[in-house]
């Protein structure tokens, strides 16, 4: 059997991300938004251990392998800073209370304008990682 390519890959989080788009609404609650940065965080980041074969890792592997591949190929540029916010934004909803709070120094806030900016990053991330996978690019 064949390797799956970038599109049919089990993981690839590119319908998850539709989806979100299509049922957004202003009125959308913290706690929604909480789950939504939460979701695509951990989609995002499963579709990279997928591309990369890997069996385990933590969320900083991949940032720290957004910034290695900076230093190494600036065209096209890793979304270091997109992603850096996603992870920001998953940790503060997954680990603090309040609708706003302060990480390392950061403020971050669960409003539906969080909750459309994390959709854009994820997107931001998804789409380099799916031109990574096509090169076909030895895994770093």
């Amino acid at each position: 059997m064949s390797a799956p390519t970038p599109t049919h890959r089990r993981l690839n989080p590119k319908a998850l991300i539709l989806q979100l788009r299509t049922c957004f609404s202003p009125q959308i609650t913290e706690v929604e938004v909480r789950r939504i940065i939460s979701a695509l965080l951990h989609s995002v980041f499963n579709y990279w251990m997928e591309i990369l074969s890997k069996d385990n890792g933590n969320q900083s592997d991949l940032r720290e392998w957004l910034l290695d591949l900076n230093l190494k190929r600036p065209a096209p540029r890793p979304p270091v800073e997109e992603y850096q916010r996603l992870l920001r934004r998953r940790t503060a909803a997954d680990h603090y209370c309040g609708r706003t709070v302060n990480v390392r120094g950061i403020l971050v806030e669960f409003t539906p304008q969080s909750c459309a900016e994390s959709l854009d990053d994820a997107e931001k991330v998804l789409s380099f990682l799916e031109w990574y996978d096509k090169q076909g690019t030895s895994k770093d």
